[in-house]
């Protein structure tokens, strides 16, 4: 094999593999339609977990916050119905809105007390602070990293347009637009 060519056979198998080592997370987008399972409405339609789950997740642009919309849509793709009702009991409990957040602040913080706030389409305002954080707080990539549910007594209705999480703090804000209303009272969006 000419010298020239296993190089360049080299460089092409490396080049992937490096790139993919260069963060742990995907790029999600800090915004952007999603289709929520809303009260009367048809449940939305996706391939499976991973495109359900990609829809609903946000990543604010410094990373600082990344929020997963909990919503039936991918929570249905986990199986084990039981065992989805223990994971995401928060989001079962009631009329909520849950996001479950991965939080990468640059200095140390008592995550307890850091404040979210939920903004959306109806003038709405409200604010959270976690009560717990799972696991054990990491240190990912020169940042902090706490991972934990926020809870919100607040409904997603057919006629919400958008929702807003921010970081009080940092300003850091990921958002969902759920579109115009569909016959049915789903909402409609991608």
């Amino acid at each position: 094999m000419d010298r020239r060519l296993l190089v360049l056979s080299l460089v092409c198998l490396l080049v992937p593999v490096l790139a993919a080592c260069q963060g742990n997370s995907p790029n999600y987008r800090s915004s952007g339609q999603v289709t929520p399972t809303v009260a009367g409405g048809p449940a939305p339609a996706y391939g499976g977990y991973g495109q359900a789950r990609d829809a609903f997740t946000r990543t604010s642009g410094d990373g600082v916050v990344t929020a997963t919309l909990k919503d039936a849509a991918w929570i249905r793709f986990e199986g084990d119905p039981d065992g989805a009702l223990k994971r995401h009991r928060s989001y079962f409990e009631g009329v909520a809105t849950v996001f479950q957040v991965v939080f990468r602040p640059k200095d140390h913080v008592r995550c307890t007390q850091e404040v979210f706030i939920l903004e959306d389409s109806s003038g709405l305002r409200l604010t959270a602070s976690p009560k717990r954080y799972e696991g054990e707080m990491l240190l990912v990539d020169d940042r902090f990293q706490f991972t934990f549910d926020l809870k919100y007594a607040h409904a997603i209705t057919n006629d919400l347009r958008w929702i807003r999480l921010t970081h009080e703090g940092t300003g850091e804000v990921v958002e969902w637009s759920f579109g115009a209303p569909a016959a049915g009272g789903a909402v409609s969006g991608s």
